[in-house]
């Protein structure tokens, strides 16, 4: 085998590993976003920000479509869009207050981002650039 040859059987091995790793990355980014996204929900983002919860799952679903297709960075660009939803999702559902809204019958808000005390800031930390997308 050629010195050349060898040097790109290397290079492949090592770009393949390369790989492996920024999959377990993106894996690990998809579980911890999950997670922030069932704990939303579990404090009654349903009611208090259901589009922002929606959108997020939406993100984070066609982020592990992709991870299973082998497609990292379209897999990474969904997780940085369920990213700042899945924080507001969390910010806007504050336990004690959304989880007490959320009783049999009630219905969620209209415009999405909740009564919750810190829906301002949730608001301005989502940016212009989701507001309009919705």
């Amino acid at each position: 085998m050629s010195r050349n040859c060898r040097a790109l059987v290397l290079l492949v091995v090592a770009m393949a590993g390369t790989g492996c790793v920024q999959t377990e990355a993106l894996r690990a980014r998809l579980a911890a976003l999950d997670a922030m996204v069932l704990e939303a929900e579990r404090n009654g983002a349903l009611h208090c920000a259901p589009r922002e919860l929606a959108k997020a799952r939406s993100q984070l679903a066609f982020a592990a479509l992709e991870l299973g297709q082998g497609s990292g960075p379209k897999a990474r660009a969904h997780l940085d869009r369920a990213e700042p939803l899945a924080r507001a999702a969390l910010l806007l559902s504050p336990a004690g207050y959304c989880a007490r809204l959320a009783s049999p019958g009630s219905e969620p808000t209209a415009h999405g981002l909740g009564n919750a005390p810190d829906a301002g800031m949730a608001r301005d930390a989502i940016g212009p650039a989701s507001r309009t997308a919705r």
